[in-house]
């Protein structure tokens, strides 16, 4: 089911790390400032920036575990016999349609 080299818009952890560096660079020129208030303000932007990222990882790491789930689902699917499949995919949508996740085009 995986596709070599796909790329996902959750696959963030390369810009994540290219946007730390630049900040980190960015915060040791503040740093080297003699003004304190300077120096209070490159903390702040890295407290920020660091929680930022936590949170950004956090939800990447989620996206890509239901995709792994769903990898497999459709795997299992794919090997599973008509019957089965039919049954499964016939629960699925009961739940989406209940949960309004489906909805007729207009």
């Amino acid at each position: 089911m995986k596709t070599a080299g796909m790329h996902s818009v959750w696959n963030v952890r390369e810009r994540l790390e290219e946007n730390f560096r630049r900040v980190e660079a960015l915060l040791r020129e503040m740093e080297a400032a003699d003004d304190p208030k300077m120096r209070l303000a490159a903390a702040a932007e890295l407290r920020q920036h660091i929680a930022l990222a936590q949170k950004t990882l956090e939800t990447a790491a989620r996206a890509e575990a239901v995709q792994a789930f769903e990898e497999a689902v459709m795997e299992a699917l794919e090997a599973a016999n008509v019957t089965v499949r039919r049954r499964v995919i016939d629960v699925l949508n009961e739940r989406a349609d209940s949960a309004g996740l489906l909805r007729p085009s207009e």
